[in-house]
């Protein structure tokens, strides 16, 4: 028999068998690490004498790489016993670390009681550690004691719980945000050349309340924040002109974009997929999404009533596409196999059927796949599928309105794997590089292909460009791998230029991670626009922004200007890219601040708080 529960993370269910005695469960849809209910394994605990003195000893040996200096060794140690993820052993050895020298603070995730000071030395002084650690919606209970025996550990940590619980002790005070950002925010660009909104998610750590704040960058205001929601994890925001929709699971709530008030809130026949940003449709009368059952659905956009529903043949949804004016999705036929279907979205009727085919010598014709790259061209009508596992592959040009082929080239490649795959789109062409490092052009008009060059010694992808200059990123194969920036000419697949960030992590958008202290971690980004490419990073010691601007024809820099971001720690501290418009930059910093830069000055144009 087997016991299921949910991943913290990512709310996916997870399943062990009933008798396990494992602490520790790795969650097969985002790799974390679970900590296991106590009641799902054979003992409790924090009642266990022999698990209460390993912790013991383990708590001792991080306050002694604390007073060594070693806080990485530390953190790294927290780990490997709790099975926590990075950003809560972070934040638990800080704790431990304030603790250490006699400060009491509560915060985000992380609770430290410090009773009063004895004698002796700093070692000495603590005698309860208590942690409540928060990965995502579940509390996880662990202590460190320097006591002489587990039964008065367990009287001392109820007593101590009894006066948090209650209020009593007067000496608990905070030194960080009582609201944090610590679930999903959307940037809402509002015009060219202006700052844009932002929605985003916090919670109060006073009520154990979530909300939805809409935040206007233009004014530097909160325009309005929700009512109180559960305190659940928050998957998904999405936005059209009139709505923000939140989902959490297997609901969806959507909220008036001018004043925040509810609209309707539904129940789905399941959750939305994880990590899929092209999974959710709005048009004039409806609104469509992929949910995880596979099922392509549509509801009323003002009401929330369910108008259709079709069954998707995946076991993993994908993405939908905007096909003038119509809901695109791969889908596959019983009788005919894979195809693009183009339906109405207010009706789910069928308007049309492409079927592309890459016919082989040896094999049966190939058809295109649910992750296979698909690239849309509204401007034309025009859908690019490239796809085959088998060389040659195919890349197709399909009209979307009348379902003609208008052409087809066959290119010698590895299996297509679109994560592999970058594509920059011109008027004329259509650039792409494949998993084997080529970088392809393709001639919109007549699908006249050339391959501009072949990578020998990196892996690339391709980022950005215009008709004269690609920008791609790339990665040395030989000896210590670096991420580097690099300028390609479009006409003859020169390299014609190499920049290097001293940050050696790229961060893509949404994605969030931590910035240790260390000499090369940090995270970069890069954007193209008319003044050039404007790259990013986030550094270390002290915590900041670093900018500068690369000419796109010589890649030459206008200097490095430092934008100072606010943090628990000047050492390390939790960072997300939420995205960019145009030239402007907005990123979270340690789940309490929000930061939009002008990439071109380096000049915040906001900085934002949550209350």
């Amino acid at each position: 028999m087997y016991e299921t529960f949910h991943c913290p993370s990512c709310q996916a269910p997870l399943e062990l068998p009933e008798d396990t005695t494992r602490r520790t469960v790795e969650c097969t849809y985002c790799s974390s690490t679970v900590v296991v209910p106590d009641h799902l394994r054979d003992y409790v605990q924090t009642h266990n004498h022999a698990d209460g003195q390993q912790k013991l000893n383990v708590m001792y040996e991080i306050t002694q790489l604390l007073e060594g200096g070693n806080k990485i060794e530390a953190i790294k140690r927290f780990r490997e016993e709790f099975g926590v993820g990075l950003k809560e052993a972070k934040l638990a050895v800080e704790s431990l670390e304030q603790g250490l020298s006699n400060q009491v603070y509560v915060t985000a995730t992380t609770t430290t009681y410090q009773p009063q000071k004895s004698s002796g030395n700093c070692l000495g002084s603590f005698i309860i550690l208590f942690l409540l650690i928060a990965a995502g919606g579940g509390m996880f209970l662990y202590f460190g004691l320097n006591t002489r025996t587990i039964d008065e550990a367990v009287e001392a940590v109820s007593s101590i719980t009894e006066e948090i619980e209650s209020g009593v002790d007067g000496s608990i005070t905070t030194n960080f945000n009582l609201v944090n950002m610590n679930g999903p925010a959307l940037l809402l660009p509002v015009g060219d050349r202006q700052t844009a909104d932002v929605v985003y998610t916090s919670r109060n750590l006073t009520n154990e309340m979530r909300y939805l704040h809409y935040y206007e960058g233009q004014s530097d205001t909160v325009r309005w924040r929700s009512d109180p929601l559960a305190d659940k994890n928050a998957d998904y925001l999405f936005a059209d002109d009139e709505a923000i929709y939140l989902a959490i699971e297997s609901e969806l709530t959507a909220f008036n974009r001018s004043d925040g008030q509810q609209r309707w809130q539904i129940v789905l026949s399941d959750r939305l997929p994880y990590q899929c940003d092209d999974c959710f449709l709005s048009f004039p009368d409806a609104l469509t999404f992929l949910t995880y059952d596979g099922k392509l659905q549509a509801i009323d956009r003002e009401t929330g009533t369910l108008l259709w529903q079709k069954s998707i043949t995946s076991v993993n949804p994908s993405r939908l596409f905007y096909l003038d004016g119509k809901v695109g999705v791969v889908n596959e036929d019983e009788t005919t196999g894979m195809g693009l279907d183009s339906l109405e979205p207010a009706t789910g009727e069928l308007v049309l059927r492409l079927e592309p085919r890459c016919d082989h010598d040896f094999f049966d014709p190939q058809e295109p796949q649910y992750n296979d790259p698909i690239v849309v061209d509204e401007m034309s009508t025009a859908v690019y599928l490239t796809y085959g596992f088998f060389e040659p592959v195919c890349v197709q040009k399909w009209d979307f309105v009348t379902g003609e082929m208008v052409w087809n080239t066959f290119i010698e490649t590895a299996a297509i794997r679109s994560d592999d795959m970058g594509f920059v789109q011109t008027p004329e062409t259509l650039f792409f590089n494949d998993a084997d490092d080529q970088v392809f052009a393709v001639n919109k008009g007549d699908g006249t292909l050339t391959l501009l060059t072949q990578i020998t010694d990196h892996s690339m992808y391709l980022l950005d460009g215009n008709a004269t200059v690609l920008v791609a990123r790339a990665q040395n194969q030989q000896g210590t791998r670096r991420d580097k920036l690099w300028g390609i000419d479009a006409l003859t697949g020169e390299r014609l230029w190499e920049q290097v960030p001293q940050a050696d992590t790229w961060l893509a958008p949404n994605d969030d991670n931590v910035v240790v202290y260390s000499e090369r971690d940090g995270y970069w980004n890069a954007n193209l626009t008319l003044a050039g490419v404007h790259l990013f990073q986030a550094r270390h010691d002290p915590p900041r922004l670093v900018f500068e601007t690369l000419n796109l024809q010589t890649g030459a820099s206008s200097g490095q200007e430092d934008v100072p971001i606010g943090t628990l720690s000047e050492t390390s501290y939790w960072f997300e890219l939420l995205g960019w418009d145009d030239h402007f930059v907005w990123v979270k910093a340690d789940v309490k601040q929000l930061l939009g830069v002008d990439a071109e000055t380096a000049v915040p144009v906001s900085d934002h708080m949550p209350k």
